[in-house]
């Protein structure tokens, strides 16, 4: 199928989500309670950003994402601020935008907190180490990891991962700190930058 026509599918699911907002805009206002609005306007904008994320329309998946954080925000629904902000982080991930990334996983790391949910916590922690050792940044990855392995709460898979990525993160540091320790002769120093190219 072809983009157009991924697009076109998707059309129905677009025009299902805003017909549900306009239901809950005037049809529940009254009927339900104030939070209970707030929620299902939160998820109905975050399955919106998402849908336009498929779509490729980033400035109409932001736009609906950045409003379902600002509801939950406002009514403090975690789970959906903890949602919204992960999975933004994916999507700035995608586009480049690493430090955005980071910044949206301590934001949904800051929920999970709240909620006491290790496990997905942990999996913050993990997925801010993992794109701090892939910009080259080793000292912080590690301490991410290491953080994601002490919560634990991960499915074996994931926990192998982590501890993979946290072993890549040690190496780097070790070498990181042999070449700032390195005064002696320039055929080690060489060693120590063509091991580090192998990291990065």
């Amino acid at each position: 199928m072809s983009e157009s026509g991924d697009v076109g599918a998707r059309r129905p699911a677009e025009e299902a989500f805003l017909k549900s907002l306009e239901i809950v805009e005037e049809k529940l206002e009254g009927q339900a309670s104030s939070r209970d609005l707030s929620e299902m306007r939160a998820r109905l904008f975050l399955n919106l950003g998402f849908l336009y994320d498929l779509m490729g329309e980033a400035d109409k998946c932001s736009f609906y994402i950045r409003k379902s954080i600002f509801i939950a925000e406002k009514t403090q629904l975690h789970e959906d601020l903890y949602r919204a902000n992960s999975n933004l982080a994916s999507i700035h991930l995608r586009g480049g935008e690493h430090s955005k990334a980071v910044r949206c996983w301590e934001a949904a790391r800051e929920c999970a907190r709240r909620m006491r949910d290790k496990c997905m916590e942990s999996e913050c922690y993990s997925s801010i180490g993992q794109t701090l050792l892939s910009l080259g940044d080793f000292s912080a990855g590690k301490r991410s990891l290491k953080k994601a392995v002490r919560l634990g709460s991960l499915q074996e898979s994931d926990r192998q991962s982590v501890r993979r990525s946290l072993k890549h993160a040690i190496a780097g540091c070790q070498l990181e700190e042999a070449l700032s320790e390195l005064a002696e002769g320039r055929q080690q120093g060489r060693g120590c930058v063509r091991q580090l190219g192998t990291l990065l």
